[in-house]
């Protein structure tokens, strides 16, 4: 978004693009069904389940990027789940696509994750 306001790209194609923070991606939600806002950056899972219950929302994919897993230099990952008292830090909320997709992954390698993570939900800047 930056790099359109920055090189005028939004004017010179006839609009002008104005970015509204949100404190949440559940806010950014909000204020496209409000029609406070006419676009957000979400996900195609958040989309797909508005289109399911026929809102007529389209998604335009912005990065091949999905997201990832991160743990401190101390422990691997693998170590963090001979533990059962960890949390895990998600980006957005219970429907975020990266958490979905872990566990998908989790499930299919017949783990149980919640058994050893507690989700933390919250703003990608408060993590």
């Amino acid at each position: 978004m930056d790099t359109i306001i920055h090189h005028q790209l939004d004017t010179q194609r006839g609009f002008r693009l104005a970015v509204h923070p949100f404190a949440s991606k559940n806010a950014s939600a909000v204020a496209l069904q409000s029609g406070a806002v006419d676009v957000i950056m979400t996900d195609l899972f958040w989309v797909s389940r508005q289109r399911g219950q026929g809102k007529p929302y389209v998604i335009m994919p912005t990065t091949k990027a999905s997201g990832g897993v991160y743990t401190n230099e101390k422990q691997s990952f693998t170590q963090l789940l001979q533990q059962n008292d960890n949390s895990i830090g998600v980006a957005g909320g219970s429907v975020d696509k990266n958490w979905l997709l872990l566990q998908a992954y989790a499930k299919q390698q017949e783990l149980d994750l919640l058994a050893h993570f507690t989700p933390k939900f919250a703003a990608p800047p408060l993590l």
